[in-house]
């Protein structure tokens, strides 16, 4: 069942991958020759972040590099959809309870766990102000990534990756932003509450960089 499961997750995980790389260049392309606005094109978007542990018992730093390419608009929602590729290297340590309490044998026990990891993610972007040239937004993200090793220590290779946060950004020129963004971050392989599933949170600060081909 979890082979099927694992399988389920692989299949999904290449067709997100294969629309956000043969659908969005197409979309891109289609908005930029739509308008010489600026505002009104869609832009690839460059992603970095580094986010530190929220929990004493979870003390893994976390660092991701995004490449997302945007799908489609809803402009009566001022968002937009990107999908592409996070990377993310996470290193440090996780504490868990072994052990039974009635028998006596209860204990906390330190593992390192540290890994990289990879896989395709779909963002929604919330458009909340422009003024002249700066603009805010709200970042909503899930990613699926598989990493090289059961992550976290006692967890399986594959987990889901949650982000939301505020981006700040600024136009450089006609074709380009450079922001500053604030990220929340769980990740989790949804198994349940257990030592199977050492979930953890962080939150930190990011960059991105956007651009119009």
């Amino acid at each position: 069942m979890m082979t099927d499961k694992k399988s389920l997750l692989v299949g999904v995980s290449i067709i997100l991958l294969t629309m956000s790389t043969a659908v969005s260049p197409l979309y891109a392309q289609e908005r930029m020759g739509s308008s010489t606005n600026f505002r009104n094109r869609t832009p690839l978007i460059i992603g970095l972040e580094y986010l530190k542990p929220t929990e004493e018992d979870r003390q893994l730093r976390t660092r991701n590099f995004d490449l997302l390419f945007p799908m489609a608009t809803f402009e009566p929602m001022r968002m937009t959809l990107y999908a592409g590729l996070t990377a993310t290297r996470v290193t440090g340590e996780i504490t868990q309870l072994i052990g039974s309490l009635p028998a006596g044998t209860l204990q906390q026990v330190t593992y390192e766990s540290s890994a990289t990891g990879f896989g395709p993610t779909v963002l929604a972007k919330f458009d909340l102000f422009e003024l002249e040239s700066l603009s805010g937004a709200l970042d909503a993200a899930g990613a699926f990534a598989y990493y090289d090793r059961d992550f976290p220590a006692g967890g399986s290779r594959y987990n889901f990756m949650w982000r939301i946060g505020p981006v700040l950004a600024y136009a450089v020129g006609k074709s380009s932003t450079i922001g500053i963004s604030y990220r929340w971050l769980h990740v989790s392989n949804g198994e349940g509450v257990g030592p199977e599933n050492p979930s953890y949170n962080a939150k930190g600060i990011g960059t991105q960089f956007s651009h119009v081909f």
